[in-house]
């Protein structure tokens, strides 16, 4: 930072502040089945926002605020699971959290 100089007499200084963005997290989810291979078609929701996971099991959930979140996992032919997260990995094999 600089310094500040006012001349002599009567002046104004203007500060314009911005506020700080909130922190983000990427969620980022694959599902594969229990010889490893990716299960298309899943649906995984996280907070009420919903994605299908694409041909390579995967599917994301950008610019999330840190914290714990509530997710749940269904499939036809799987249980349905739910979940909390707390940023911890979760493992996963064969629609189980």
């Amino acid at each position: 930072m600089g310094d500040i100089v006012l001349p002599e007499g009567d002046s104004t200084l203007r500060i314009v502040i911005s506020p700080i963005p909130p922190e983000v997290a990427n969620l980022y989810v694959r599902v594969t089945d229990e010889a490893g291979a990716p299960q298309s078609g899943a649906l995984i929701s996280v907070n009420g926002a919903t994605e299908v996971t694409g041909f390579n099991g995967e599917c994301a959930f950008p610019e999330l605020t840190p914290g714990p979140h509530s997710g749940s996992y269904s499939k036809e032919g799987y249980q349905v699971i739910s979940v909390t997260l707390n940023g911890v990995a979760i493992p996963f094999s064969n629609g189980n959290f």
